[in-house]
């Protein structure tokens, strides 16, 4: 279930004005992206508008060039979705596949053995390797 889709429009609208006022390097952008992009992966999985998909992966990548390190380790696991999605869904290509491996080889490297996050970006490595 993805609530009302109203409302997701609603949320997208309102985080892309926040992106506009945001300063382009600005330490909270990455965050307020990383919202963008879970929106509109929702709006693509409930109504499956590849070009959806499209913007999310492109606004995660503008977060990955304002994020830390630390922001940057959280980006890993939603951008690694994302671009499983686009395979899996939408338009499957090799670049996914071999970006999908380096954002797994990055977020372990970003979250080693015993972090928090390093067992979801094992298992998003395990899957780009699965496909």
């Amino acid at each position: 279930s993805f609530g009302r889709l109203e409302d997701l429009e609603e949320s997208l609208l309102l985080s892309r004005d926040a992106v506009k006022s945001c300063p382009p390097r600005h330490l909270i952008r990455p965050n307020v992206l990383l919202g963008i992009m879970r929106s509109l992966a929702c709006r693509f999985q409930a109504k499956g508008v590849v070009e959806d998909l499209e913007q999310a992966i492109e606004a995660g990548r503008q977060a990955f060039l304002v994020s830390t390190p630390h922001c940057r380790s959280l980006l890993v696991s939603t951008m690694g979705n994302l671009l499983h999605m686009r395979y899996q869904f939408a338009l499957p290509s090799s670049a996914d596949l071999d970006e999908l491996v380096s954002l797994g080889l990055e977020g372990c490297r970003l979250a080693p053995s015993g972090h928090i996050n390093h067992w979801t970006n094992l298992m998003l490595l395990a899957g780009a390797y699965s496909l």
